[in-house]
């Protein structure tokens, strides 16, 4: 019943401390976002990222940094008699009869039970979706189309890959995507072949690199799965749709930098090979596709006109403000209340003192 008890008590701390430390580190990089539009996507996909891992460090890690923020209460005689009743309650072991022990752990469990049932629950889809993006990939056959063949070996060895992905070509209509984490592959519907021309396969295979090399695909499940442990959480929810969306406009910038090409021009091309595709069919969540829903679309077209090339120097600043801003964000913390005064503190100590003569 003690270790029952200390479970939910740790739990319960948990859930807490994550739920309102994530939300704050939400809001704070929404905000900023909005303030500042023009930082650039790597970067925006980078705070998004801090955000996710912040939900899941505070959830893990017990230890938190004490926050002097709340009101200091100055310490009184009878504050202090209490204290000293609870610490003798304490040692002598008094506890509360074993049916209103379970009667207080009630809501807690049920809680902890309702929460736990749904997080498999999710995990499962996860699953489930991990399976239906494999079963695409088996589903597929090795590309043979040279000119396909060449713009990936081209590409890949552009962005510095030691050997180029596996190219996969399925049946029907739908964008072309890419699948698996650890060994990933781009499948290209072989009915759109005949529809792209170079410079708009180029596009669609330097924006599947980019992911592979930015590591979305294993981003993206880490982000399902803490939006799984928070199914409760809105923000939760939302951080991981910024990130996703912010990890397909990274993947844009990269490609425009990879194709030597204007925002303005990759932008028409994207249009372009919108309007070729087709209809689209529903591909596994635990996938990138180059063109997305139009919802994440028109964001992408939208955020192109801050799209510019980042000089090494100012790469560099970007990467230490965010290391420096990083490690306060990903470290969890408390609030408390602020020390008494050292005045407050010995007229305490004077009044237990008298109280004892």
């Amino acid at each position: 019943m003690i270790i029952l008890e200390n479970m939910l008590d740790h739990w319960g701390a948990a859930m807490w401390r994550a739920s309102w430390q994530g939300a704050l580190a939400a809001l704070s990089v929404w905000i900023v976002l909005l303030i500042v539009p023009s930082i650039p996507a790597r970067f925006q996909c980078w705070l998004w990222r801090l955000v996710i891992l912040k939900f899941l460090v505070s959830f893990l890690w017990s230890a938190s940094i004490e926050l002097p923020l709340l009101p200091a209460e100055e310490p009184t005689a009878s504050m202090v008699s209490v204290q000293r009743l609870s610490d003798s309650f304490r040692s002598e072991s008094v506890r509360l009869p074993n049916d209103q022990s379970l009667l207080l752990e009630q809501p807690l469990f049920f809680a902890f039970a309702f929460w736990f049932a749904i997080v498999l629950w999710q995990i499962a889809r996860i699953v489930l979706a991990c399976q239906n993006a494999r079963r695409l990939k088996n589903g597929c056959r090795l590309s043979e189309n040279r000119q396909l063949l060449d713009i990936l070996e081209e590409s890949s060895n552009v962005i510095g890959f030691m050997s180029p992905p596996l190219m996969l070509e399925s049946e029907g209509h739908g964008s072309p995507l890419l699948v698996g984490i650890f060994r990933p592959a781009i499948v290209v519907p072989s009915i759109i072949l005949n529809r792209l021309n170079a410079s708009e396969l180029g596009l669609v295979i330097s924006h599947e690199l980019a992911h592979i090399v930015r590591l979305d695909l294993a981003c993206r499940l880490i982000a399902a799965i803490i939006r799984a442990v928070f199914f409760f959480h809105p923000l939760a929810w939302f951080s991981e749709r910024r990130m996703s969306l912010a990890q397909e406009m990274a993947a844009d910038e990269l490609a425009i930098e990879l194709q030597n090409l204007a925002p303005a021009k990759y932008a028409s091309m994207l249009i372009s090979v919108v309007s070729k595709l087709g209809p689209l069919r529903m591909i596994p969540t635990m996938s990138v596709g180059a063109v997305g829903s139009n919802s994440s679309l028109k964001q992408r077209l939208s955020a192109m006109r801050f799209m510019k090339s980042v000089s090494p120097r100012s790469a560099m600043v970007y990467a230490l403000v965010l290391g420096v801003v990083a490690l306060p964000c990903l470290v969890p913390c408390s609030m408390v209340a602020a020390r008494a005064s050292a005045e407050g503190q010995a007229e305490s100590k004077l009044t237990i003192i008298t109280g004892k003569f």
